[in-house]
C-alpha cells in the first residue's frame, strides 16, 4: 500500500511560507479500489470545514490486510500544522511558522517552501481538490502550481493541472455534473473525475506496484457511484474481460519423480478450451492472484504453481537446479487437461522470468510463447556469481529475503526487519562459506553447494541454459530497464535465442529498475510521458497474438524498443544492437588524483596522454573500503551519497506491495 518516504522539499525561501489553507470545503466518504476489474481494498476519509483531515486505507490482498492511516492537523486558519502518516512506521511533519521539520525512520530535516503551497499524497485523491478549487477557470487549460507531496522525495515544486471536458452523467437515478481532470505531479499523471465543488469521485493511474500486480491499473472510485467505472475497452482486437473465473486452490500437479506441486488453476468460466499461461514462482503463488484473475477474464486459463521446495510445494528448495526439469513437466501436463488449448504461455519476473528459459531449454513441446521480465541470465553472468566472482551481498541478501519469507510479509516489516541488518559486520568475518550461518542464523543447504562449486561444473549443469537457448525457436518478450540490477540477463537471453535466426523475439528497455511495470520516475529522475507505456498491455497483446492467432499488427512492429534517456525518446529497429549503433572507445583519465568524487578523474573520449600521472590507493581484501575507527584515527574513507547508496533508501521505503 502507501509507503511514506520524505517530504518535498523546496530550496524557494519566500515570505509567509505557509500551505495552502485546507479550511472551508469538507467532504467525506468511502472510496474502492480497483486493480483492473477486481476490488483490492478501501479506502476512507473526512475532511471537515476546519481543515482537518483523516483517512484509512485497508487493502486485502492473498489472504493478508494491510494498510495506513493518514491525520493532519490544522490551525486556526486551516493549514496544516501536523501531518501525521502512520503504517508499519510513524512518519511526521511538523510546522512552527515558516518553518517546516519532518521526522521520518530514515532520515529528518527541515524546510521552508513557496506561499499558499498545496498538499498532496499519493494515495489520497480527495486531496486533489484543492487544486481543482483553486485552478482559475478563465485562465489556460493547463496550469501549473506549488506542491508539497507528502510520499515523494523528488525535487520539483510544480504541479500541473489541465482541465478538461465537463459532462452529464447519470448516475444512481439522477444526473451528476462532471468535469475531467489531469493532475500531474512530478513523475506521475492521474486522470479524475470531480464535481463542479471540486470532489473526486474516480481517480486511476495511482502507483508502481511491481511483480505480479500492475499498478498502472489502480483506480479508485468512490462508493455508490461505481457506474463511473471505466468500461474496458481496447484499442485493437485485444482480448476483452468477458469471462467469470473459477478458482481451484491446491492442485498437485506431479513431476517426473512423483513429487506434486501446489498449483492454483483460474479457469474461464464457459471457455471450453482455453490457452494457458503458466506462472512458476518461489515467492508465495497466492501472491500472483490479480494477474492471474486479468488474463482469465481474458479468457485464458492460467496455473500459479509454487516451485519445488517453497510454500504449499514439497521437496527441497534448491535454487535454479530443478527449474528445468519441473517446468517441462509443468507445461506438459497443463497442455493435456480438458480444458487446455494445448498451447501454454509463462510469464513472471526476476526468478519467475528465469524459470521460463530454465523450462524452455528443454524443449516442451506445447510451449508456445514466454513473457521473461527481467530475467536473470545463467548463474555465472549474474547471481550468485558475477561474471565469475561471488556476489556476496546480492546472492546472501537475496537468500536472506527467501527464507524468511519477506515476499508474504506484505506489511513490510519482514523486509524492514532484513534492511536494518548490518551488511558490513555480517560480511566481514571469513570464510564466506560461513555467511548463511551469519545472516540467515541457520546453515542453508544450497549456499554450502555454491561455495563448494565456484566454477560451472556438474552440479549447476541443470542450471545452465544460455547455450540451449539458441535453438528453442519460439516466441519470446524480453523486457527489463536500464537500471535493472540483472539487466545483463535480458541481453544475454536476448542474443541467445535470438541467435537462431528467427525473428520472433521482441525486446523492451526502459529507463526503469528490476520491476515488470512501467513509470516515468525513476531515482528522482522524471523520464517523461513516453517512458510510462502501458507494458500490461503489450503482454496481454504478445499472448493474444501467439497464443490465440488474434491478428493485432504485432508483427509489423519494430521488434526492438530502446529508450534513449536524455532526449527522453524511444529508438526503435529489428535487432539488438539496434542497425544504426554506432560504437565508441571510453578512457578512464586522472591527473592522478581520481578518488572520490571531489577528485580529478574523468571519463573520455580521448586516449590519455603519455606520461599522464597514474592513481594509486592500497587495496586490503580483508578489509576493502575501511570506515574511521571511534577516535578517527585510521584510514578514513568519505561519506559519500552515491546513487546506488540512495537509491536502496528509496527503494527500501517504496510501497511493499511488490513480490519479485
Amino acid at each position: 500500500m502507501r509507503r511514506i518516504l520524505l517530504l518535498l522539499f523546496f530550496v524557494c525561501t519566500r515570505a509567509f511560507s505557509q500551505p495552502a489553507s485546507m479550511a472551508g470545503f469538507s467532504d467525506q466518504g468511502a472510496f474502492t479500489i480497483y486493480v483492473n476489474e477486481e476490488k483490492f481494498g478501501r479506502f476512507t476519509f473526512t475532511w471537515k470545514s476546519d481543515g482537518a483531515f483523516t483517512s484509512d486505507t485497508k487493502i486485502t490482498y492473498a489472504g493478508q490486510t494491510v494498510g495506513g492511516t493518514l491525520t493532519i492537523t490544522p490551525d486556526s486558519e486551516g493549514r496544516w500544522i501536523k501531518a501525521v502518516a502512520q503504517d508499519t512506521k510513524t512518519h511526521a511533519w511538523e510546522r512552527k511558522g515558516e518553518d517546516y521539520k519532518f521526522t521520518f525512520p530514515d532520515d529528518d530535516g527541515a524546510m521552508h517552501g513557496p506561499p499558499d503551497i498545496l498538499t498532496f499524497e499519493t494515495w489520497t485523491p480527495p486531496l486533489m481538490s484543492l487544486a481543482f478549487r483553486r485552478f482559475d477557470k478563465s485562465g489556460d487549460a493547463r496550469q501549473t502550481m506549488p506542491v508539497v507531496v507528502l510520499d515523494s522525495d523528488y525535487f520539483k515544486p510544480n504541479l500541473e493541472v489541465e482541465r478538461r471536458e465537463t459532462f452529464e452523467r447519470s448516475v444512481r437515478g439522477g444526473s451528476l455534473k462532471l468535469t475531467g481532470w489531469i493532475y500531474a505531479p512530478p513523475g506521475h499523471e492521474y486522470h479524475v473525475l470531480a464535481d463542479v465543488e471540486g470532489r473526486v469521485f474516480r481517480a486511476d493511474g495511482f502507483g508502481t506496484i511491481s511483480f505480479g500486480i500492475p499498478g498502472k491499473n489502480i483506480v479508485f472510485v468512490r462508493e455508490g457511484y461505481e457506474e463511473l467505472l471505466r468500461e474496458p475497452g481496447a484499442d485493437g482486437p485485444d482480448s476483452l474481460p468477458r469471462f467469470e473465473v473459477d478458482l481451484k486452490t491446491g492442485v498437485g500437479v506431479p513431476m517426473r519423480d512423483g513429487l506434486k506441486l501446489a498449483t492454483d488453476l483460474y479457469l474461464p468460466v464457459g471457455a471450453a478450451k482455453a490457452p494457458v499461461i503458466l506462472i512458476r514462482t518461489p515467492y508465495k503463488k497466492e501472491n500472483w492472484a490479480l494477474q492471474a484473475r486479468y488474463y482469465a477474464r481474458r479468457g485464458y486459463a492460467v496455473a500459479v504453481q509454487d516451485v519445488r521446495g517453497r510454500f504449499a510445494s514439497p521437496g527441497v528448495w534448491e535454487p535454479f537446479l530443478h527449474e528445468a526439469k519441473d517446468g517441462y513437466d509443468a507445461v506438459e501436463w497443463v497442455a493435456r487437461q480438458t480444458w487446455s488449448s494445448g498451447k501454454v504461455g509463462m510469464i513472471g519476473a526476476s526468478y519467475v522470468g528465469w524459470v521460463q528459459l530454465a523450462a524452455a531449454s528443454l524443449h516442451p513441446p506445447h510451449l508456445s510463447a514466454l513473457i521473461p521480465n527481467v530475467s536473470p541470465p545463467d548463474p555465472f553472468h549474474n547471481l550468485p556469481f558475477e561474471s565469475g566472482a561471488l556476489m556476496l551481498q546480492g546472492a546472501i541478501e537475496w537468500s536472506n529475503r527467501v527464507e524468511t519469507n519477506e515476499t508474504a510479509d506484505l506489511s513490510g516489516a519482514t523486509e524492514a526487519g532484513i534492511e536494518k541488518k548490518d551488511w558490513n559486520a555480517l560480511l566481514k568475518p571469513l570464510p564466506v562459506s560461513s555467511a548463511d550461518k551469519a545472516v540467515l542464523g541457520k546453515e542453508a543447504a544450497y549456499w554450502g553447494q555454491w561455495m563448494a562449486h565456484p566454477v560451472p561444473d556438474r552440479y549447476w549443469a541443470d542450471a545452465m541454459f544460455s547455450e540451449k537457448l539458441k535453438n528453442i525457436g519460439i516466441p519470446v518478450f524480453h523486457q527489463s530497464g536500464w537500471f535493472d540490477g540483472d539487466g545483463v540477463g535480458t541481453k544475454l537471453n536476448y542474443l541467445a535465442v535470438a541467435s537462431s535466426g528467427r525473428g520472433n523475439q521482441k525486446l523492451t528497455v526502459g529507463p526503469w529498475d528490476h520491476t515488470d511495470t512501467a513509470s516515468r520516475l525513476v531515482a528522482n529522475r522524471d523520464y517523461g510521458a513516453e517512458a510510462d507505456v502501458d507494458l500490461q498491455r503489450e503482454y496481454l497483446r504478445w499472448f493474444d497474438h501467439w497464443l490465440k492467432g488474434i491478428e493485432n499488427g504485432l508483427m509489423q512492429e519494430p521488434r526492438v524498443s530502446l529508450f534513449l534517456m536524455g532526449e527522453n525518446r524511444w529508438l526503435h529497429g529489428d535487432s539488438y544492437p539496434l542497425p544504426q549503433t554506432q560504437y565508441q572507445k571510453l578512457y578512464l583519465t586522472s591527473g592522478g588524483h581520481a578518488n572520490t568524487s571531489g577528485g580529478d578523474g574523468q571519463l573520455s573520449f580521448h586516449a590519455p596522454r603519455a606520461g599522464q600521472p597514474v592513481d594509486r590507493y592500497v587495496y586490503d581484501p580483508g578489509d576493502p573500503t575501511p570506515e574511521p575507527d571511534q577516535a578517527g584515527a585510521r584510514r578514513q574513507r568519505p561519506k559519500e551519497k552515491t546513487f546506488w547508496s540512495t537509491r536502496r533508501r528509496r527503494l527500501r521505503n517504496r510501497t511493499r506491495l511488490r513480490v519479485r
